[in-house]
């Protein structure tokens, strides 16, 4: 077993000689991970979930040592406006783990192919119809429906806010994909 410097397990056992201790008994070998430090700061699951919250995706990945990464599921086609303009699949849920709400720059993979796109955590009020959880790649084709795609965050790109129609949402649409081409290439 290699655990964190910190560990802690239930009330009964919080620290890692009581770890050890238990591990020795059993006939396992327990060798305790020394704090990372970043700069002036522990790198601490606790601290990569607040950045996550925060949408300080950069700094999680930072911290984790590669892009946060989440499973997505349940697509369903997209109705909303903007369709016509941009191919962009829907999914209901997140696993747990997803950023705080905004728009993101990300890498979805399916199997081994990846695409380059953006997503957007939380509720789009459009123009006051709103939807959950939305996410664009333009240089997809396919039918996702049903599939299970894997998502690396990359990069917070904006806040989320309302458009005053759907001309608005499709510029705004138009530079979310140049950022991200920039940003991923």
């Amino acid at each position: 077993m290699v655990p964190g410097f910190n560990f802690a397990l239930a009330a009964i056992a919080r620290h890692v000689e009581r770890l050890t201790a238990l591990c020795h008994s059993a006939g396992l070998v327990c060798v305790p991970v020394p704090p990372l430090n970043l700069a002036d700061w522990q790198c601490r699951a606790s601290r990569i979930r607040a950045e996550l919250l925060r949408g300080e995706v950069a700094l999680a990945a930072e911290l984790l040592g590669r892009p946060h990464r989440v499973r997505a599921s349940s697509w369903k086609a997209c109705a909303a406006a903007g369709r016509s303009a941009f191919r962009r699949p829907i999914w209901s849920r997140w696993d747990r783990s997803a950023p705080g709400n905004g728009v993101y720059a990300v890498a979805a993979w399916m199997g081994d192919s990846g695409y380059a796109g953006a997503a957007n955590v939380g509720r789009i009020d459009f123009w006051r119809t709103g939807a959950q959880n939305r996410g664009a790649s333009d240089n997809f084709t396919g039918d996702l429906y049903g599939k299970q795609l894997a998502v690396d965050f990359v990069a917070r790109l904006r806040e989320t806010r309302p458009f005053a129609g759907p001309q608005e949402l499709v510029e705004q649409l138009r530079a979310d994909v140049t950022t991200v081409r920039r940003l991923l290439g």
